[in-house]
């Protein structure tokens, strides 16, 4: 059981001098990712990311965002825990944008958000419209692989912080939108790093059968829950009825967002929403944390090999961890939420150093 525990994380990637720098700057690599002895199975750590009722004082600023369409995105700008981190930020300092996943709330995300505002990162959750909250002001939600809304967000983030590094790390589902953005806007996407925590790389295989995965129902009564509050915003635009007697998370994604967005055949709309879509025009160096027991996302279906042809990504696996969770130590913490603010350092201590070197050759 010991061995078990104690394995070391699991590193697949293709050779790079940022790799290299990368692998040796992460010391969390270097060691066995060790879970909370009460957390080793992985439907444990799952749940737990939703009902641990510890929570890191996490306090934000909202500000709305309207974007082109009319429609309303909100940006949570955490605020700083004390005087001493307050002092670490400046207009230059580097900037995390968070992006949930289902649900929005968890441990997890206030973990990393308390983490990276005493590491001295500016910190901003993306909320999409529609939820937490946010009234819907067009008849529209956003798809998975829709990445308009996060686009503009990213601007004009870049508009009010012209000098600092954007980076961006999202969790679970809202690594679909995450990925999608990357391989969609290539080398313009406008982030120094990326990290996603338990993605699902083919989102059309997860959803397609509800029953062969427990976790999928949860999932679709919480769309339904979420769809329930607007739908009378939704009545033109949808039949309500189909969706909300939807039996799965695939024919949930035909009853509302395939209608929402005149896509008649499903082949077509995972054409456009799956997250490897345009994986081969990925250019922002990416950090991807899977667990080999998470119950969401299952090891069978973690492409390996893509890490290996895609420039400056890298996949890291652990044994245990679940889905979002990766506990570790008696008053919990996230272990890949720390290797994620390692590698974001690493990364921008890899680019700080380059954009000198070519600085002094220009000399």
């Amino acid at each position: 059981m010991v061995d078990i525990i104690t394995s070391m994380p699991a590193l697949f990637y293709k050779e790079s001098s940022l790799m290299k720098f990368v692998l040796r700057k992460c010391s969390i690599l270097k060691s066995p990712y060790k879970p909370t002895l009460w957390s080793i199975n992985g439907h444990i750590q799952t749940i737990l990311t939703v009902l641990w009722p510890i929570q890191r004082d996490l306090k934000c600023k909202r500000q709305y965002l309207q974007v082109d369409d009319g429609g309303l995105v909100a940006l949570d700008w955490v605020l700083p825990s004390c005087c001493k981190t307050s002092e670490k930020i400046n207009m230059k300092s580097p900037l995390v944008i968070v992006i949930p996943g289902l649900p929005s709330n968890t441990f997890v995300v206030n973990d990393i958000c308390d983490m990276a505002r005493n590491c001295g990162y500016r910190v901003v959750i993306f909320r999409k419209r529609g939820q937490d909250g946010l009234p819907l002001t067009t008849p529209k939600l956003q798809s998975i692989g829709d990445c308009t809304d996060l686009r503009e967000t990213v601007r004009f983030i870049r508009e009010q912080y012209p000098k600092a590094k954007l980076n961006a790390v999202a969790y679970g589902y809202g690594t679909g939108l995450l990925m999608s953005y990357l391989g969609e806007f290539g080398s313009s996407a406008d982030l120094s790093a990326a990290v996603n925590i338990s993605p699902s790389y083919n989102m059309q295989q997860q959803f397609d059968d509800v029953f062969r995965n427990p976790y999928n129902w949860f999932m679709l009564q919480y769309a339904k829950l979420q769809l329930s509050y607007h739908a009378g915003a939704l009545l033109k635009t949808l039949d309500c009825d189909s969706a909300f007697s939807s039996s799965s998370l695939s024919e949930f994604e035909q009853n509302v967002y395939a209608k929402m967005y005149g896509i008649q055949d499903m082949e077509e709309y995972w054409d456009k929403n799956n997250p490897l879509r345009e994986v081969d025009e990925i250019a922002v160096p990416l950090l991807c944390i899977n667990s080999l027991d998470d119950p969401i996302c299952h090891a069978s279906k973690i492409p390996y090999d893509l890490f290996t042809m895609i420039p400056n990504a890298i996949l890291v696996t652990t044994t245990h961890g679940g889905h979002c969770g990766f506990f570790q130590h008696l008053k919990p913490d996230s272990w890949a939420n720390r290797l994620a603010i390692q590698y974001l350092d690493s990364v921008l201590q890899f680019v700080h150093l380059e954009d000198g070197f070519k600085r002094n050759s220009r000399l």
